[in-house]
């Protein structure tokens, strides 16, 4: 008699596994290889390979520079507003008596 492997849910639930997804899980979980590090010198290839590939196109740096300058501007307004609400000079109201 062959067991089949069972995917046990949190709420108790039993899926049966394919054997081949049992088998491909495993796998997954008992590899211990590390990913291949690159060369000093297949690092510098690639590096002289790609310069120059996005020139002329969008700066990713300007634009990150653009979103953090914005949201830079978005926090004073935020600061602005809650320093004008909590240490504003109390105003004098006047009293109508009736």
């Amino acid at each position: 008699m062959t067991q089949q492997a069972q995917l046990i849910t949190p709420q108790g639930e039993r899926i049966p596994l394919p054997s081949y997804v049992y088998t491909r899980v495993i796998e997954m979980l008992s590899t211990s290889k590390s990913s291949r590090r690159m060369t000093r010198e297949e690092l510098q290839t690639m590096i002289k390979e790609t310069r120059g590939k996005y020139a002329g196109k969008k700066s990713m740096t300007q634009v990150l520079l653009q979103m953090r300058a914005a949201e830079r501007a978005r926090e004073r307004e935020k600061d602005a507003k809650i320093a004008k609400r909590f240490f504003a000079k109390p105003t004098r109201k006047t009293r109508v008596r009736a």
